[in-house]
């Protein structure tokens, strides 16, 4: 799996994340991320049968994960 470090990059680039390792970046189950996809929670793109998360949206996630600073 890549690590959270390389998944951040990869969004920063404006390039589609997997939903895999995405879900462990931030915590989430696999099944509890795609739920979410489905519940509209999360902003998915289909590339063939591929669910991926634009960067854009990978970068809202991966924010929305890392604590505040002090």
């Amino acid at each position: 799996m890549p690590k959270v470090n390389e998944i951040l990059e990869r969004a920063r680039q404006g390039k589609n994340v997997k939903v895999p390792p995405l879900a462990e970046a931030v915590g989430l189950s696999v099944n509890g991320f795609y739920a979410a996809c489905r519940r509209g929670e999360i902003e998915t793109i289909r590339i063939g049968r591929a669910v991926m998360v634009p960067g854009r949206e990978a970068l809202r996630l991966l924010s929305a994960n890392e604590p505040a600073a002090a």
